[in-house]
């Protein structure tokens, strides 16, 4: 976020004063969250008059929040990200259909599995050998549980190519 600091003979103690801007901060909440919050965007900027959400000071997002500040940060306006994230009716190059979130992530769930035998195999002389406890050579099987059942990385790739076109950037430092 920007901030316009000003030297102060007054007020709390360092003598600076911050200027405030506006900002926004959006929450995750998966794909129904960038619904939700992309409805209530378009909602402010039809019922409030000259509100511009591409000139903010700063944005902010988590999970979904990020897409949709990504998306603001860019200059794409309320109506254009309901296009891209709801609608699918944008340009192709904008679009992020609801199938993008939920590929399963078959390579992983394969190599977890492969890993299956062995790490039973590790549980029971665990336990049988080594004296373990039974739950605590059960614990031992979490090694082989998949991080997460859908990949991102056809996300990852669509975000990639809509942040590299003219005029757009991938970079929020």
């Amino acid at each position: 976020m920007k901030r316009k600091v000003a030297a102060s003979g007054t007020g709390m103690g360092c003598g600076i004063r911050i200027g405030m801007g506006i900002g926004l901060a959006l929450a995750g909440a998966g794909p129904l969250g960038v619904i939700s919050d992309v409805g209530a965007l378009c909602a402010l900027e039809e019922a409030i008059t000259g509100l511009d959400l591409n000139a903010l000071d700063g944005y902010v997002g988590v999970s979904a929040g990020g897409f949709v500040a990504a998306g603001l940060a860019n200059g794409t306006t309320p109506r254009q990200l309901c296009d891209a994230f709801i609608g699918n009716t944008g340009p192709a190059s904008d679009r992020l259909p609801p199938n993008l979130f939920f590929r399963p992530a078959w390579g992983e769930l394969l190599q977890r599995l492969a890993a299956l035998p062995a790490q039973v195999a590790r549980t029971g002389l665990a336990f049988a050998v080594q004296r373990r406890s039974l739950l605590g050579s059960l614990e031992q099987l979490g090694a082989v549980l998949p991080t997460g059942v859908f990949t991102q990385a056809p996300l990852q790739a669509q975000l990639r190519r809509m942040f590299a076109a003219p005029g757009r950037s991938g970079d929020f430092r």
